[in-house]
């Protein structure tokens, strides 16, 4: 299966930035997201675990900002944070879910796909 890489926009183009900033999210295997959840290191619960394991995913599959090449290491804690906002780390967040995480929309899709077999 081919790998699907995305653009993500994070900031729009202005006259003094004409290309704005644009950074590069590959899309992710099952097994490159249990590599996320092994690395996050499992050390919260509920909601904060989900954040830890998308932002450790996105550690994994963002590949490059704007020309710059990114790699894994050089993603790590302080260094995400020099690099990119709060803000701009929940819109990569969210951008990764809308790939990564199945919708309603796509639930409802399946219809009829899942139905008893037989009863308790």
């Amino acid at each position: 299966m081919a790998t699907t890489i995305y653009e993500i926009a994070l900031r729009a183009p202005t006259e003094e930035d004409p290309a704005g900033r644009v950074v590069e999210m590959k899309e992710m295997g099952t097994e490159q997201l249990l590599q996320a959840y092994r690395l996050s290191g499992a050390q919260y619960t509920g909601e904060a675990a989900n954040w830890d394991v998308k932002l450790m995913a996105l550690r994994l599959c963002l590949i490059r900002d704007g020309d710059e090449p990114l790699t894994y290491e050089g993603l790590q804690r302080s260094l995400w944070d020099d690099r990119f906002s709060l803000k701009e780390s929940m819109l990569l967040v969210m951008m990764w879910a809308r790939v990564h995480e199945p919708s309603q929309e796509d639930v409802d899709g399946l219809g009829g796909v899942l139905r008893a077999k037989s009863g308790a």
